[in-house]
Order: C-alpha cells, then structure tokens, then sequence
C-alpha cells in the first residue's frame, strides 16, 4: 500500500495529527534543544503544528505532498527506546482527517486522483492492508488537487527501527524503510520527552511532547 507523508512519515513524527492534548505555534517556537538519555518508554501527551507544503518540494513516489485540510484524529503513541540503540512505536489511531494531495505529484507518479484512491485505499478489494482499520474516499478538488477524507478506526501500527543520538539530535531510521531517515532535536528534562520535527519538503516545524512510563 502506498502511503502519503502524513500517514508513512510525518504521523510517526508528529505532523498532521493530534493526541490527547494540542498545542499552538507560540509553543512551538519556545522549544530548546537541550538533549539527555532517552532510554525508557515514553506516551505522547501533546503535540503541535506549523508545518505547511512548500512550494519548492518535490513530489516521489510513496512520499507525497500534502495539505491538511481538517485534522481530527486521536492519536496516542507509546515509544520505548532500548539500551541496544532500537526502538518500537505502538500507534492508536481513531478519527477522520482530509488532505490535499497536490495535482503536481499525482502528476509525478502518474495517477489520477481515483488510482490514487485505489493505492491508498484499505476497503479496496484486493488490497492486502491487515487490520489497519484505515480508508480513504478522494476526488479532485476545484483547483485540481486530489482531496481524500481519511478515515481511522481503532487503526494499530507497529514501527521498529534503530536510533542514534548526535549532540541534541535524535535520529530514528526504520527497520522497514529505505527512506532517508531526517534527524530531529529533542530536550529530555525530568519525565518529559520533547522533539522538534522539520522537514525539507515542508515549511515550519512540528513539536511532540511525551511523558515517561
């Protein structure tokens, strides 16, 4: 199954989703880089969002350029990062989100927006998606763009990977994916867990808050 950016890489980082809590941009910007030991199991408890298409990113294949539109998923997360430099992330999602996939990458992967549907699309027949519990409805909107309603119903993945810590940067690069991994800052004070999340195919930064188990 293809996967958007939001569902495959910025979801797992804390772009285009909400947990139990939200927050705006002026927390977003007051974050510092501060570092720490991660080492531990950690629950998302908020996280916050200014992160945008830009105009000069490019669209590939299985990573697509998209717009949130509306955002209403509940989302909780449990990160547990071993002595051994691994990790796991359990995700729980429920809810519905619609996202602007933009003309030009449907373009650059050659798919109409009703192909698109198809490659994403969990309730399609013949599509292999376990019991993701995800579907999609798209179609074009006025200015062209392939708008999808994203749906989430007790949805459960499970991400393993390996980590590395840098300074103030964390990077994680998953077990299942070629993908290069993008390395992120994060502050470790007390029983919080904090991690700043850019991208170079958006514009602004996201912020995920944990709390330690």
């Amino acid at each position: 199954m293809r996967k958007s950016l939001f569902v495959a890489v910025v979801l797992s980082l804390g772009c285009g989703s909400s947990s139990s809590g939200t927050g705006g941009p002026a927390e977003c910007a007051s974050f510092t880089p501060c570092g720490g030991s991660i080492v531990g199991t950690w629950m998302e408890t908020d996280r916050c969002s200014t992160i945008q298409p830009s105009s000069s990113s490019t669209c590939i294949p299985d990573v697509l350029v998209g717009d949130v539109i509306s955002n209403n998923v509940q989302r909780d997360d449990t990160t547990t990062f071993a002595n051994d430099g691994t990790y796991s992330i359990v995700s729980l999602e429920n809810g519905t989100m619609t996202v602007a996939y933009l003309q030009r990458c449907m373009t650059a992967i050659n798919e109409t927006c009703a192909q698109f549907q198809a490659s994403i699309d969990c309730g399609s027949t013949g599509l292999a998606c376990g019991t993701r519990g995800f579907s999609a409805s798209c179609s074009a909107n006025a200015a062209g763009n392939c708008e999808c309603i994203e749906n989430f119903t007790n949805s459960t993945t499970h991400e393993d990977g390996t980590y590395t810590l840098s300074g103030n940067m964390l990077t994680m690069a998953r077990t299942d994916s070629t993908t290069t991994p993008l390395p992120v800052d994060y502050c470790v004070q007390g029983n919080t867990l904090t991690m700043r999340v850019t991208s170079p195919t958006y514009t602004g930064s996201a912020i995920v808050t944990h709390t330690r188990q």
